[in-house]
């Protein structure tokens, strides 16, 4: 089993226990990642940094163009490898790759990356979209799936068994209010036009507990989790530089809280894999989002932004659960053949 070197820990509150953390440093007991792909949607990294290199990363597709900083604090939340050197990522042992909306040096497409993502996934297999976007709607930023193209592109991925954990965006809107071009509440859970692409959808907490919801963070019924989003440890600069052995403990907006989700996420399909289970997306969305296990936000009624993961009361319950299934199967086979 793996052991950690742990020289820093990159945003030590994501590892402890909970309402603190997610409880990271307690499923590294059973679960560091193995078994389990990752692939991060954006637009640069710094894939030789010092504390990412012996991961193998590899550019899927698309131009490795801009904000090769903030791509490089995105890996370091998830998958920071386990030497002497800076940080840990949440899920070390994960086999990651990235894929840019650039696809060419002029040529900026969410949809079409997310589509060459998917042609190299399998099921159970995990995709962060660190991406946000404008609409002509709204003023703000606003999760991806917005926009036609993209979320038929997340939805086909979802569909295809892949679990999909998309930025919530740092716009301060509330999602149940948004409208599109025709009118319609997408994004509102209540709304007869309300359309789900699948996806995990995160938004950003303050850093320490109780976590009241912060003010850039969008927020409403389609919000599924959240995180922290400030004062983060991790690799890189967060913007855009490119030094191999820079790091940052300001990391942070939805960008910084969708990764910490991302890493819970594939620990949970790691331990799965290892008890010769996997879970589908709405298995994994299911967990991570259900209020009787994981951390519930300063004042939910107000916050809406979810639940922040608890990683061993999920383990914990879900080894119940399977345990109970084992023991009953004996029982179900022989009242099959009466």
């Amino acid at each position: 089993m793996w052991r950690a070197a742990r020289p820093r820990r990159p945003s030590i509150r994501a590892l402890v226990a909970a309402p603190d953390g997610i409880d990271a440093l307690w499923a590294w007991g059973s679960t560091d990642g193995r078994g389990v792909g990752f692939v991060d949607l954006e637009r640069g990294w710094t894939l030789d940094h010092e504390d990412l290199a012996d991961a193998n990363i590899s550019v899927i597709s698309g131009l490795n163009q801009d904000y090769t900083g903030h791509g490089t604090a995105v890996l370091g939340e998830v998958l920071g490898v386990d030497n002497y050197l800076g940080i840990v990522g949440i899920a070390p042992a994960v086999t990651a790759r990235v894929v840019s909306q650039w696809r060419t040096a002029s040529d900026y497409q969410t949809a079409a990356a997310i589509l060459s993502a998917i042609g190299t996934m399998r099921a159970g297999d995990v995709l962060l979209l660190e991406a946000q976007t404008t609409y002509s709607t709204v003023s703000g930023y606003l999760p991806v799936e917005v926009e036609e193209a993209v979320y038929d592109a997340i939805r086909a991925a979802t569909d295809a068994g892949i679990i999909v954990v998309e930025a919530g965006g740092n716009g301060g809107i509330d999602l149940d209010t948004f409208q599109d071009t025709n009118g319609r509440q997408i994004l509102n859970r209540a709304s007869a036009d309300f359309r789900d692409s699948g996806a995990i959808l995160v938004g950003a907490g303050g850093a320490f507990a109780p976590h009241g919801r912060l003010s850039f963070s969008n927020f409403g019924s389609r919000i599924d989790c959240y995180a922290w989003g400030e004062d983060i440890q991790t690799t890189g600069d967060g913007w855009t530089g490119n030094a191999r052995n820079s790091y940052t403990a300001q990391f942070g907006g939805t960008s910084g809280a969708t990764p910490i989700v991302t890493g819970a996420a594939i620990l949970l399909q790691s331990w799965a894999r290892a008890q010769q289970q996997a879970y589908a997306p709405k298995d994994i969305r299911t967990l991570l989002a259900d209020a009787a296990l994981n951390t519930q936000s300063a004042d939910p009624a107000v916050d809406r932004i979810g639940v922040m993961p608890n990683l061993r009361a999920i383990i914990e319950r879900e080894t119940q659960r399977l345990g109970r299934v084992a023991a009953t199967a004996p029982a179900l086979a022989d009242a099959g053949k009466a």
